[in-house]
């Protein structure tokens, strides 16, 4: 039973979102959605309960985007709409990668639901990056999707060269990072990838498919190398580029660190303190 004293509701995913119409009974309550997946991922997570999802992000009396991808989609449906893009902050960030490393390094869960990690893509374009670099891979999958993770990749032939690393926190994950020098991420869909912001803080160079989360952190290309969706072997030839040129590497390791900036916890946490003043006022 929801509180008589709650006024702020936050919710966080598909099947929430399709409750909305029911929370709204209750006429002192303010009911913010908190997107964090692409538009093209909740169409396909909702399809089951597409027209009461429709209904919940008209209804919502706030909508809060991770991406100008996504604001720019649901803007269109609810007038209400902010930009408030997700923060960056790793226990001993101040380190950074001294590009020195052979390791090219990628973090996501190990899913193939829908294909949206893209952990086939990555599979295949281990086959076209050059065999002096490693591929080391943090994340965590069901025992299941591990196992067929192998089979895919013993299949293609490239047992050797991604290197499973499982999950990884902490000092761990910023271990993985930093013993890198390029981070690669083969999504097809990415709302807003925290992952690449992470590696963005530590100084890496970036080259990523083309995804929402992408566009956005890259600022479309220009602080980073967004390759269009499905041209694996184009991918793997900037990964090779890079990887063969310190002097580019350290340019962009330069962008990187330049627009980790923009996303700093002091920054973002001030555009949630004043939407949420905002939605406290009687008159929102």
């Amino acid at each position: 039973m929801l509180q008589k004293k709650t006024r702020i509701l936050i919710l966080t995913s598909d099947y929430q979102f399709a409750a909305v119409h029911i929370f709204k009974r209750n006429p002192n309550l303010k009911v913010v959605l908190w997107i964090h997946e692409s538009y093209e991922s909740l169409q396909k997570t909702s399809k089951n309960y597409m027209k009461l999802f429709n209904q919940g992000i008209k209804e919502a009396d706030c909508i809060v985007c991770l991406t100008q991808d996504s604001y720019n989609y649901f803007s269109k449906l609810n007038s209400n709409c902010v930009l408030i893009p997700n923060f960056v902050h790793l226990p001993g960030n101040s380190q950074i990668s001294d590009l020195s490393s052979r390791n090219i390094s990628a973090t996501s869960r190990i899913s193939f639901f829908l294909g949206i990690k893209g952990i086939d893509v990555l599979v295949e374009t281990a086959k076209f990056i050059s065999s002096k670099y490693n591929i080391t891979f943090a994340g965590s999958g069901s025992e299941k999707e591990i196992k067929k993770l192998n089979r895919i990749e013993k299949n293609e032939g490239v047992s050797n060269r991604i290197i499973l690393e499982g999950p990884l926190h902490d000092a761990e994950l910023l271990h993985h990072y930093v013993n890198s020098s390029l981070f690669i991420s083969t999504s097809r869909s990415e709302s807003f990838s925290l992952t690449i912001l992470e590696a963005m803080s530590l100084g890496l160079p970036i080259v990523a498919f083309s995804t929402a989360g992408a566009r956005y952190l890259l600022d479309n290309g220009k602080y980073g190398c967004i390759i269009e969706q499905g041209a694996v072997q184009e991918f793997a030839k900037r990964v090779n580029q890079l990887m063969n040129n310190d002097k580019k590497l350290l340019r962009y390791q330069r962008l990187s660190l330049k627009r980790a900036k923009d996303f700093n916890p002091t920054k973002i946490m001030e555009k949630w303190n004043r939407l949420l003043e905002k939605l406290n006022t009687v008159d929102y």
